[in-house]
């Protein structure tokens, strides 16, 4: 049978969550085996380059990413270079498309938007009333990454971060007891309120309220 070296063994056993001195042990062994057995160290070294990619896929993708380059929004040498950046960094791919002089911002929301069928708004249009915001407990809305940003009787309007991850709505609604519709804000607009209104102390939301004087700090 094909000789299968230690450090592939490693790999395949960290995928397939072994307890955890297994992983010490058979270690232990791959650095021993690689390092005193000189005629094989060139299969190890073969096998184990083999086994990275499997380790870490090149196969990233980001779903804003593809949805911008199927608008014909950038070309091909932009989305590469954008998601090299996102590989590189994890920085938010809106951030990475206007540090990189490819869309402004308003382009990219309007392009989610479109492609969800949901307005596009600011918070500075919205009232985070105390009332509101209890709507979502704070414990979810950290979850989820959602913000509530308006009611109208049993339809609550909510900000994602990661717009494009509608399957949170069902979820949401089925918490919340309400019907959810989507609304398309600035990220980093969601975000920060996020932070500041449902922080990870156990400060009441009216507390924050009052402290920030209006959620006006958050356009900022």
């Amino acid at each position: 049978s094909e000789l299968q070296s230690p450090c592939n063994l490693v790999c395949r056993l960290l995928l397939e969550k072994k307890q955890t001195n297994q992983y010490y042990c058979i270690l232990i062994f791959s650095i021993y085996i690689f390092f005193n057995d000189t005629a094989t160290t060139e299969i190890y070294t073969l096998s184990l380059h083999d086994a990275l990619p499997i380790c870490m896929p090149d196969d990233i993708s980001h779903p804003l990413l593809s949805l911008i380059k199927e608008q014909g929004l950038i070309d091909d040498l932009q989305y590469e270079e954008a998601l090299g950046e996102f590989k590189r960094t994890g920085k938010p791919m809106s951030q990475i498309l206007q540090d990189f002089g490819f869309l402004e911002l308003d382009t990219i929301l309007q392009a989610i938007g479109s492609h969800l069928g949901a307005p596009v708004i600011t918070l500075r249009e919205r009232d985070l009333t105390p009332e509101l915001l209890r709507i979502v407990p704070a414990k979810m809305a950290r979850m989820y990454q959602c913000l509530p940003v308006a009611l109208a009787d049993s339809t609550l309007q909510v900000a994602l971060v990661e717009p494009l991850n509608v399957g949170r709505i069902d979820e949401l609604s089925f918490v919340v007891k309400k019907d959810i519709q989507l609304v398309v804000v600035d990220p980093l607009q969601v975000q920060k309120a996020i932070e500041k209104f449902y922080p990870e102390e156990s400060e009441s939301v009216t507390d924050i309220l009052k402290e920030l004087g209006s959620d006006k700090e958050i356009e900022k």
